[in-house]
């Protein structure tokens, strides 16, 4: 059994944090692309370093520090919607609410009819090898 270098562990789980794939963690830190890493990462004591250790470390470190972007993500959508509204505001964004009636949906007046066929004749005539 060979002890790996906590630091150089720490390093990889860090990487794999943030979302990069431990294959890749691994690979750029081996020096596969790169041989002068190499030489940085035996020098570091990690030259035992693996795929396995890479993607253990990854789920270590996401344990300890969780990704703050999830926070609330099984809060309910108008308490989703009313988060975002105070971080916007706090921000100093200008932030209106919008209502939709549901009755009205799928009913184009004839003033919107007009805006979307020219809305279409613009991107025909700027992408007219496109199919819309």
């Amino acid at each position: 059994m060979i002890k790996r270098n906590s630091a150089v562990r720490n390093l990889a789980g860090n990487e794999v944090s943030k979302g990069y794939r431990a294959s890749k963690v691994a690979r750029n830190m081996k020096g596969v692309v790169r041989p002068q890493n190499r030489a940085i990462l035996n020098a570091a004591g990690g030259q035992y370093l693996s795929l396995l250790d890479c993607h253990n470390a990854g789920a270590v470190h996401k344990a300890q520090f969780k990704d703050e972007r999830l926070k609330g993500h099984t809060d309910t959508w108008e308490e989703q919607r009313q988060d975002a509204k105070y971080w916007l505001l706090s921000q100093g964004w200008k932030v209106e609410d919008i209502h939709a009636i549901r009755q009205r949906d799928g009913e184009l007046k004839l003033r919107d009819q007009s805006f979307n066929y020219r809305v279409l004749l613009f991107l025909y005539a700027k992408f007219p090898n496109s199919i819309f």
